[in-house]
């Protein structure tokens, strides 16, 4: 049989197991319809009983029909590890044929406002989700059928498949539990609505490490049955040494929240009185920031706020290239200044922002269609801590609308303004307007909850013992003497967790 699988097909389908497992993905895909209308990503985080539903019916039927000697297998395939890939190739099949299911119910019952760019990526993240925990269980299935030649092997493969089951669903939220993670990655602690999945290099090394994981089960039933089994046995070996350096390669890529040396900018006698940048935003940030600084003191270096996660390709000083140093997120330029002078400076930079928190949930980051920047907790562009109110003038180019207060960037567009620190947002959003103030809210909350819920935290910043907000703060919340509020993320325990009045901007902490 060296074509289509068809007889495979038949043999794992036509059994009771097949209809109760489709009966059981419909149920699921029933419960749960509802965290549509939150977003398309909630859904595929949530769909988790249907992801083992389906692996333990591909695990359990590849098992079964491997380590059954029918007499038509023998006919139609004597060569057993012929007859694992054409397994495979089979679970492969009907994975994707039940996939349609719960992909027809994300089309149908998604929330209306998802844009066409997110409906896609919520699928293909479904998808890849769906496709490779199926096809590990399939693999577990046929590699311990092939080795026991046993109805026992089921049980071995359902114990071999309940440790991953048990690392995903375990509370552990390091790089390396989250390889072993056959699901979502933040199934155990939630995203935000706004950025859905960020398809970035760990995001792809995550997959890659299940594959090679697959390719090493493989490659054991190739070492028992082949005659070169030295050279199978190192190509496991090979396989194994694979995981390990995508373990290393992907820890080196995790973007951990830092905490910025205050201290060291302690009375500094210089400040920026304008800025001038040239931005980009695509899966990464590219700025020419120019900086106009004013100088009260003599001094011999500048310091200034930039996070690590950025790369400085070259630093002028009024136009002439000088020497800098980047570490511990303090940019220090070689630089002499002298009582009452003015100088510019240029910082041309560029890096990769997809910074974590504890939990490893994306709390900063910047994608072609998600943006998360706020300016007064992230040094995103040199700054110093606690700024006063600068000048800024922002050319901005991006594909995906731009909220800042300064205003709303599409496409191409220059914004100014005065202000003490230049946020960015961009993702699933909708903006909504009543009684002159716009509101920028993730497409899922309601606007008159919403209201309600900025009241009340209000009415509890009022009566908090230890104020984080002035008392011209509080009494500019209460007369909503804002024009805009923008809700965003940053981590709860910074400083002003819930809410940031920047200007006539209000920031609000997104929140369930």
């Amino acid at each position: 049989m060296n074509g289509f699988p068809a007889f495979y097909i038949k043999a794992m389908i036509k059994n009771p197991i097949f209809f109760i497992y489709i009966s059981f993905v419909l149920f699921f895909v029933y419960f749960i319809k509802d965290s549509l209308h939150i977003t398309i990503f909630r859904f595929v985080t949530l769909f988790f009983h249907g992801y083992i539903c389906s692996n333990l019916f591909l695990l359990i039927s590849a098992a079964w029909v491997i380590s059954k000697q029918y007499e038509t297998f023998v006919f139609l395939e004597r060569d057993v590890l012929k007859k694992q890939w054409k397994l495979l190739f089979s679970a492969f099949i009907i994975s994707s044929v039940v996939a349609l299911l719960p992909m027809a119910a994300m089309v149908t019952f998604k929330n209306p406002l998802t844009d066409g760019s997110f409906l896609w990526k919520g699928l293909v993240h479904f998808f890849i989700l769906w496709t490779i925990s199926n096809m590990l269980a399939a693999t577990i299935g046929t590699t311990i059928g092939i080795l026991v030649r046993h109805r026992a092997s089921i049980l071995l493969s359902l114990l071999l498949y309940g440790f991953f089951l048990w690392k995903s669903m375990n509370m552990s939220f390091t790089y390396q539990a989250k390889l072993l993670n056959i699901f979502d990655d933040h199934m155990q602690a939630m995203t935000n609505t706004m950025s859905g999945t960020i398809f970035n290099l760990n995001y792809f090394l995550d997959k890659l490490f299940l594959i090679l994981l697959m390719l090493f089960l493989l490659l054991i039933t190739y070492s028992v049955y082949r005659k070169e089994k030295t050279a199978y046995i190192l190509l496991a070996v090979l396989a194994l040494l694979a995981m390990e350096g995508v373990a290393i390669s992907g820890e080196k890529n995790v973007q951990k929240i830092q905490k910025y040396p205050a201290a060291e900018f302690a009375h500094v006698p210089y400040a920026v009185q304008t800025y001038k940048m040239d931005l980009s935003l695509t899966n990464r940030l590219e700025n020419t920031a120019e900086l106009e600084m004013s100088f009260s003191a003599a001094g011999d270096n500048i310091k200034l706020l930039l996070d690590d996660c950025f790369t400085i390709d070259s630093v002028k000083v009024n136009d002439s290239l000088v020497k800098f140093t980047h570490k511990n997120n303090v940019l220090t330029i070689s630089a002499s200044y002298r009582p009452n002078e003015t100088k510019k400076v240029v910082v041309s930079y560029g890096g990769d922002v997809q910074i974590e928190d504890e939990l490893g949930v994306p709390i900063y980051y910047v994608t072609s269609d998600a943006v998360n920047l706020p300016g007064w907790l992230f040094a995103w562009y040199p700054t110093v801590p606690e700024p006063k109110p600068s000048y800024y003038d922002v050319r901005l180019d991006a594909s995906a609308k731009v909220y800042s207060n300064l205003g709303i960037f599409t496409g191409e567009t220059e914004r100014e303004g005065e202000t003490s620190s230049l946020s960015l947002f961009a993702g699933q959003y909708q903006t909504l307007k009543e009684n002159g103030l716009t509101y920028i809210l993730p497409i899922n909350y309601n606007l008159e909850n919403f209201q309600s819920r900025l009241d009340l935290l209000i009415q509890e910043k009022t009566k908090e013992k230890q104020r984080t907000l002035t008392t011209s703060d509080i009494q500019f919340l209460q007369d909503r003497a804002y024009k805009t509020v923008i809700v965003g993320s940053w981590p709860y325990n910074a400083k002003d967790g819930d809410i940031q009045l920047v200007g006539n901007t209000l920031f609000f902490n997104y929140m369930e």
